[in-house]
Formats: structure tokens, C-alpha cells, sequence
């Protein structure tokens, strides 16, 4: 029975982090990200193109790495009552950084628009992630 809970629990963790990277997979899929081959992200931005692309890169970077850290936690934690608490609230907290991130970008237009809503989903991410590693290494 405890080997059920345990493959049950992991099964539902990996199914649930593919969910978690439906905003990373959203936004490399815009438009504009098309040109992410010719831009260079380690100058200055010469447009407000290169910018939203290179935040946009960035965001699948920082993301990526937030669900690597996500999963470590979800692999310590040996309670099910307890992982499933985590679980719902990270699905709570990626709700809300969408909605931070479009309450910031809120009058914006075009790459601006992009570019404030990219920012704060990156900045979000990062303390997210940061958090994360707190608890990893608290537990």
C-alpha cells in the first residue's frame, strides 16, 4: 500500500509539473519570438524587440530552473498530506504571478506591454524559486 501512495504521489507530481510550464510554453510560442535566433541578449538592447525577447528567454530560463527546484522539494517531503499542500499552493502562486504580472503591465501597449508583464514574471519567478531553495534546504 505504501509503495502505491509513493508511485501514485510521484506520478502526480510529474503530471502536475508539466502544467507548471504551460506559461513558458505560452510565451516562447508568440510572434515575435520568431527573431529570438538574431538577437543578442548579452549587450544592450538595441530595440524594445530585443528587449521583450530577451526577458521572454530569460523567463523560460528562470522557469525551467523554478521546476527543477519544485520538484526537489516535492521529492523531500515524504508526507502526502504535506506535498499535496505544497502542490495546491504553488498551483495558487502561479496564478497569482499572472495576475501580478498583468495588474503591473496594466496600460501598457505593444512591447512595452510585453516587456513590463515579462519582468515581473521573471522577478516573481526568481523569489519564487529562491523560496523554494529555502525550503529545500530547511527540510
Amino acid at each position: 500500500m505504501r509503495v502505491y501512495l509513493l508511485l501514485l504521489c510521484l506520478l502526480g507530481t510529474s503530471t502536475l509539473l508539466s502544467q507548471y510550464h504551460s506559461d513558458a510554453l505560452r510565451l516562447s510560442k508568440m510572434e515575435y519570438m520568431k527573431y529570438a535566433g538574431r538577437t543578442d541578449c548579452n549587450g544592450d538592447f538595441n530595440s524594445s524587440l530585443e528587449h521583450r525577447i530577451c526577458l521572454n528567454l530569460e523567463f523560460q530560463k528562470v522557469d525551467s530552473l523554478l521546476n527543477v527546484n519544485f520538484k526537489k522539494v516535492c521529492e523531500a517531503i515524504d508526507e502526502p498530506s504535506v506535498k499535496n499542500q505544497i502542490i495546491e499552493y504553488h498551483e495558487s502562486w502561479i496564478d497569482y504571478r499572472r495576475l501580478q504580472a498583468k495588474l503591473v503591465s496594466k496600460g501598457y501597449r505593444g512591447h512595452m506591454l510585453g516587456i513590463v508583464y515579462l519582468g515581473s514574471m521573471v522577478e516573481m519567478t526568481k523569489r519564487r524559486s529562491q523560496d523554494l531553495n529555502d525550503l529545500i534546504r530547511g527540510y
